[in-house]
């Protein structure tokens, strides 16, 4: 009769039993996933490859419209990336100091606005102060008194008003064309610049897109949990066994080990000898020892 404890699980033989199984799930898995695609816009293969870790390597192609598609779109790019490069050697000595940006010549328009005024507005002063003089006459107000300098001094102040409002609205449209003459000097020395931007931008090349493939899950074996619980019902059994005879005490080992003077003693007892160690025997994968009586 054998109750020998049970030997725990090798930790390390388990693990690489394990590690086994689960590199044979993820090769299955892998397999599993690597099917073949076909559109009208081309193909995707999964070819043998030894040399890949999952055994696979992936190779795509155009349909013949789509390649010649394709080879037309790289011509334009590579075409595209040659003339930027020549814009930016053409242009290397423009950006290569401070631009110089040149301010519009507003004496010219202020001379000429003043010749305006002088031709245009300068004959109706004229004729206003004229008329003022006649009523002023008419009125009895000769020259010298307070009453007609004081219409004089309001007839030339209207007048310098409206010389000033004249002057003011059509400097300021110079002020203006100025503005617009600066801006229209940046934009012409931005404009190679953003130019060769989207040329580069037209000469970049165009990221695959690749077909995103259904995912099948292969759960590996758990052979560290069937070895765990192989190794927890035996140690239960051997438990049990021990607390039953514990329990039943010297008669229960009696009754179990046969009838009297089988080992040569007298019945009821232990045979007039003492337990003894008769080697081992294998149960499963466990050395189990054996005593005697």
């Amino acid at each position: 009769m054998s109750f020998g404890k049970p030997d725990a699980p090798d930790p390390n033989q388990t693990s690489q039993v394990q590690q086994q199984y689960n590199t044979q799930a993820a090769a299955a898995q892998q397999k599993a996933n690597s099917f073949n695609q076909t559109t009208p816009y081309g193909s995707m293969t999964y070819v043998a490859d030894s040399s890949s870790p999952s055994g696979y390597r992936l190779e795509t192609s155009l349909s013949k419209p789509q390649q010649d598609m394709l080879t037309t779109q790289q011509g334009t790019q590579s075409i595209a990336g040659r003339t930027a490069q020549d814009l930016a050697r053409n242009t290397a000595g423009m950006y290569s100091q401070a631009p110089n940006f040149k301010p519009l010549d507003t004496t010219g328009l202020v001379t000429q606005l003043n010749d305006w005024q002088q031709k245009y507005q300068q004959p109706l002063f004229d004729q206003q102060s004229s008329n003022l003089e006649a009523q002023l006459r008419n009125q009895g107000l000769m020259l010298g008194t307070e009453a007609y300098n004081n219409a004089k001094n309001l007839l030339a102040r209207n007048q310098g008003d409206v010389t000033n409002q004249f002057m003011s609205n059509n400097i300021g449209t110079g002020l203006q064309a100025q503005a617009q003459n600066f801006g229209q000097q940046v934009t012409n020395y931005e404009l190679p610049l953003s130019t060769q931007q989207q040329l580069m931008g037209m000469a970049s090349p165009t990221a695959p897109n690749f077909q995103q493939t259904p995912n099948a899950t292969i759960q590996p074996a758990n052979y560290q949990g069937a070895v765990q619980n192989n190794y927890d019902n035996q140690m239960k059994a051997y438990e049990q066994t021990w607390d039953s005879l514990g329990k039943l005490g010297g008669s229960a080992v009696n009754l179990a080990m046969g009838p009297a003077g089988m080992f040569g003693g007298t019945s009821g007892g232990w045979g007039g000898g003492s337990p003894t160690y008769m080697g081992s025997q294998m149960v499963g994968n466990y050395k189990m020892p054996t005593v005697g009586f």
